[in-house]
């Protein structure tokens, strides 16, 4: 990063950065807006209303974090497609297990998406302005948080920890993507 950001201004990029991908993002791809909208949502919940969702902020940052939670991948990726909502696997990351989860195909985005923004407004009130705070709030307790404010009947409840960031590689979460990303933000 080129501008010397104050300690605020740094965090507060490393919230739109953790959250540039939403944690449901494999159970809606293919779906509605699209998941850059759902970002820009959580975005504007947990920092305010004027806030913008530009890429190009963390955008070597996601790059970066790509490769280096994600193996090499043949250029023509389009053959390996996956609907994680009717097939939704997840692989240990060193042991090469694959975990079957179920059918997700009945799962409401909506409802699902709803309680991320719970989760991201209540967020926003335990750090009273505190983009530090804010951030830490998300690195360590979103998961928990999401599944406090998710219906009684939700299937995803501990899961949230594991929806992977690449469903044709499933073997690094969302979570943890987004952690990596807003962490090389201080690199890059």
């Amino acid at each position: 990063m080129s501008t010397k950001l104050t300690k605020q201004e740094l965090f507060k990029l490393k919230v739109k950065a953790f959250l540039h991908d939403p944690p449901e993002k494999p159970l809606i791809l293919g779906l509605g807006d699209g998941h850059e909208a759902s970002s820009l949502k959580y975005i504007k919940a947990s920092l305010g209303e004027d806030e913008s969702f530009d890429k190009n902020k963390w955008k070597f940052a996601d790059h970066v974090a790509s490769a280096a939670d994600r193996t090499s991948f043949p250029m023509d990726i389009s053959k390996f497609q996956v609907n994680f909502r009717k097939n939704p696997i997840i692989t240990h990351p060193t042991a090469g297990t694959n975990y079957k989860l179920g059918d997700f195909s009945q799962i409401d985005a909506k409802e699902i998406q709803e309680s991320v923004l719970k989760a991201c407004n209540e967020i926003r009130e335990k750090s009273d302005g505190d983009y530090e705070k804010m951030y830490l709030y998300l690195w360590k307790y979103f998961p928990e948080i999401i599944t406090k404010h998710e219906p009684k009947n939700s299937k995803i409840g501990l899961l949230w920890k594991y929806l992977p960031a690449d469903t044709r590689i499933p073997d690094h979460s969302v979570l943890d993507h987004s952690k990596m990303v807003s962490t090389y933000l201080h690199v890059v």
